[in-house]
């Protein structure tokens, strides 16, 4: 509620004439002592004869006198800069010598809108429609005419008196109710602005779970492993993209099925086995998903509750199909490598073996009875001894792959060649057709080992179809292999390769044969139509070739054997250097090395019969200290490759350097050896393979004598 003085309302007369403002004074201020109230009611007694009755509102008044129109504004501008304006205002409108009531009217009505202004006047001229437009707003300007009872004082002040107090309680009520509405406007702005603060802070927060939703989901399938959650009944509650990728079914139509419907019946049993102890070791569990195609390496979780509030198991499953596919690769490598390493050997003692009954047999039978029983019999062993050293020659194949004597070789033209014995070796019946579809077809390789990949594959394949009607495809393709194909198919790397296919549609292998194929000695056919060493020997060329080859057949429907050989850019064999010339036809002395004593023998006795002074040991030092103590002693050196405490090829390039223009043939039971610079820097004419055949020996000497451009190899007869 507003203070009681400040209800007490202010009055400001305004007129010239000192009796009129004296009546006011009397009329509203009065006596302080007698109390406005009670001389008003004596005042009225005296002037109407009439009993008063008392005011209604006895509350006094605070009365400002003024003669001026100009000291009226100032006092009302002066009470508002205060903040004690006055309740209403009583203006006489002539007021001289001075400006008028109206001119007052006007600006106390700019300085106080709110004022109650009365006009008081003797003249009834005064257009009361220009003073409301002048003087606004009409219900705060009010008239009263001269003369006037003082009873119209009295009630002009107590009505407006009255008036501007209810007005005041209104304003102050208002103000009360406008800070009361104020406050709670700005406790619910408050209320407001937190519970904004809260839902933004709440679409923030479902934002982010929306966001970790979407990134989970797309973690979830964008794994590459299987990831399957079931619930307690092992039905699958939900998968990942990979795993129905895997199915090739869509998730949703494995959402509540049974896990059978994924992994198979053998592989959900075998999930189920291995379930216990993988939740509770955390342990992962090699398992076979026949269903999936494959061998899966699977880790299991429980979760107590999910977001319906059931529990689940988390199954994981990577694929280690590809991966236990290379370790068999790796471990059939390690296994051909084994037997390799084992064949050449064997291969080694056995030309060693060979060359001593061959070469002695060879004696024999020069010296024996033409047309007689004991010649016949010497013709028998060294057929069998023939066989043998074939046999042998396979064994070295695929050991040690034969002669290292890699060149750039086209294939293209290599097997166009190779069609016109393939054809001849091949039933009418089976229909042959070759496409050369390489647009780069030189590999580093060596042209006999490739031509008996070709053949032996070719023979295979006719072999597969009979002698019913078929049909063989020779296929070249160049392509290049990235690091996932060429782990899958066994190649050392990525890279540029020459594919060489040979498919049938013969009789097929079966599947349980098929890791067994490329075995030494294993076969399919009858006795007495192979060796079983024919695949191995193809094995171990294109191994050594730095290839690979994969087999794919189906029984009944035929085989697909693919070769992969690396590609290289097409470049001329190295030449090797020449080495001194030799009088052609000359028979000189001659000087033969082995640590076999037989095969001494046997050289020596094969160099004389062809004219030459020969004389042999057994230790390449002893023969080393010979050619150190008379380099003359010898034009032509015949030695093994591999002997105890030094080799042939060491031996010759000492020999070479001791006897400039000495001829060095060396002679391997192992069917390999140096490069050709290698060799044409050891002073190397040739290389023989064992075993050793007279004739043999003299056309290798006849032409590295007579042209001795390059080492030669020269393959046993």
């Amino acid at each position: 509620m507003p203070r009681e003085d400040s209800l007490t309302p202010r009055i400001l007369v305004a007129d010239d004439e000192p009796s009129i403002r004296e009546l006011f004074r009397e009329i509203l201020a009065g006596d302080p002592e007698d109390g406005p109230d009670r001389r008003f009611d004596d005042l009225e007694r005296r002037l109407f004869g009439a009993e008063g009755q008392g005011r209604e509102d006895s509350r006094p008044c605070e009365l400002t006198l003024v003669s001026q129109a100009v000291d009226a504004v100032a006092a009302v501008e002066s009470a508002v800069s205060e903040g004690r304006p006055y309740a209403m205002v009583f203006l006489d409108v002539r007021m001289p010598p001075g400006p008028d009531g109206i001119w007052a009217a006007e600006r106390i009505r700019a300085a106080d809108p709110g004022v109650q202004i009365v006009v008081v006047t003797a003249f009834s001229e005064l257009d009361a429609q220009d003073i409301a437009r002048r003087v606004p707003p009409a219900d705060r300007l009010l008239y009263l005419r001269k003369p006037f009872h003082p009873q119209e004082i009295l009630q002009f002040a107590r009505s407006l008196g009255a008036k501007w107090r209810a007005e005041r309680e209104q304003s102050a009520f208002n103000e009360r109710l406008k800070a009361m509405v104020e406050e709670r406007t700005q406790d619910l702005a408050l209320a407001n602005r937190r519970l904004q603060e809260e839902m933004v802070q709440r679409d923030h927060t479902a934002s982010l779970i929306l966001v970790a939703k979407r990134e989970w989901e797309a973690t979830f399938d964008s794994v590459q492993d299987a990831i399957v959650h079931l619930d307690d009944a092992f039905r699958i509650r939900r998968i990942n993209m990979a795993a129905a990728r895997i199915s090739r079914k869509h998730p949703r139509d494995l959402v509540g099925v049974p896990m059978e419907s994924l992994f198979g019946t053998e592989g959900g049993q075998a999930v189920r086995d291995m379930l216990p102890q993988a939740v509770e070791t955390g342990q992962a569990a090699e398992v076979s998903l026949p269903a999936l195609g494959g061998v899966f390496l699977v880790t299991a979780a429980r979760v107590p509750e999910d977001a319906a509030g059931q529990p689940l198991t988390v199954l994981v499953a990577h694929d280690i199909t590809d991966h236990k596919r290379m370790e068999t690769q790796l471990r059939h490598s390690q296994k051909m490598e084994a037997l390799g390493t084992l064949a050449g050997g064997i291969a080694h003692d056995f030309n060693n073996i060979l060359g001593i009954i061959m070469g002695f047999s060879e004696l024999m039978a020069a010296q024996a009875e033409p047309g007689g029983s004991q010649q016949r019999r010497l013709g028998q062993i060294l057929d069998a001894c023939r066989r043998a050293r074939d046999l042998v020659a396979q064994i070295m194949a695929f050991g040690k792959g034969g002669d290292s004597l890699m060149r750039p070789l086209a294939l293209t033209p290599l097997v166009e060649e190779l069609m016109k014995l393939i054809r001849a070796s091949t039933p009418a019946s089976i229909a042959i057709d070759v496409k050369r579809r390489a647009r780069r077809d030189v590999i580093l390789g060596e042209r006999t080992q490739v031509e008996q990949v070709l053949v032996n594959l070719c023979g295979n394949a006719s072999h597969a179809m009979g002698h019913g009607h078929g049909r063989l495809e020779i296929c070249l393709d160049d392509m290049d292999l990235d690091q996932t194909e060429s782990s899958r198919l066994g190649c050392p790397g990525p890279g540029p390769y020459l594919r060489l296919r040979v498919q049938d549609n013969g009789h097929g292998i079966p599947a349980g044969q098929l890791e067994r194929i490329f075995d030494p000695f294993f076969t399919t056919k009858k006795p007495g139509e192979g060796t079983g060493m024919g695949l191995a020997v193809v094995h171990g060329v294109v191994r050594r070739h730095g290839g690979c080859i994969s087999v794919s057949s189906e029984p009944g429907l035929g085989s697909v054997f693919d070769v992969y050989f690396p590609l290289v850019a097409e470049s001329p064999a190295l030449d090797a250097a020449p080495a001194p010339k030799a009088p052609s036809g000359r028979k000189g002395r001659a000087l033969v090395v082995d640590d076999e004593p037989a095969l001494v023998e046997i050289g020596v006795e094969m160099l004389r019969g062809l004219g030459w002074s020969a004389e042999g040991l057994e230790a390449p030092n002893a023969a080393l200290a010979r050619i150190e103590a008379d380099p003359s002693c010898c034009d032509l050196l015949v030695t093994d490759l591999a002997m105890p405490g030094m080799s042939g090829l060491e031996l010759a390039r000492a020999a070479t350097a001791l006897r400039p223009g000495l001829a060095a043939v060396l002679v391997s039971g192992y069917g390999d050896s140096a490069s050709p610079e290698e060799l044409a820097r050891a002073g190397v004419r040739a290389v023989i393979n064992k075993p050793v055949s007279p004739g043999q020996l003299e056309r290798v000497l006849e032409e590295v004598l007579g042209a001795p451009e390059e080492p030669r190899v020269r393959p046993e007869e």
